[in-house]
């Protein structure tokens, strides 16, 4: 039985960490872990750690495809369980928005 549970983090009214986890038999098996930035008004994705696909890597979306996503696992043998990697992804997101904010901002001017 698979249950999938949402919620999202504000670290100040313009920042935000939005979670999706999907759990099965207690067991994180998917997640997504997104930080947004209201930046000139808009709400926009400045980087995802997700398992979409099969395996876990990141987007940086400041930076110039196809470098924008790092696989952090071997596609080829995932290790389909992933409650530490969500937990570190979040704490990546709360401990570095701003570094994360400052290269998205430099990127929009």
């Amino acid at each position: 039985m698979s249950s999938e549970r949402e919620y999202e983090h504000y670290i100040t009214p313009h920042d935000r960490v939005d979670i999706t986890v999907d759990v099965e038999h207690g067991t994180v098996v998917d997640f997504t872990a997104n930080y947004r930035a209201r930046i000139q008004g808009q709400w926009i994705e400045v980087l995802r750690y997700d398992t979409a696909h099969g395996h876990l890597h990141v987007h940086r979306f400041w930076r110039d495809p196809p470098h924008q996503i790092e696989e952090l696992e071997d596609p080829s043998n995932p290790k389909g369980r992933y409650g530490l990697d969500l937990t570190q992804a979040e704490k990546d997101l709360v401990e570095n928005w701003r570094s994360y904010r400052s290269l998205m901002e430099t990127r929009i001017e």
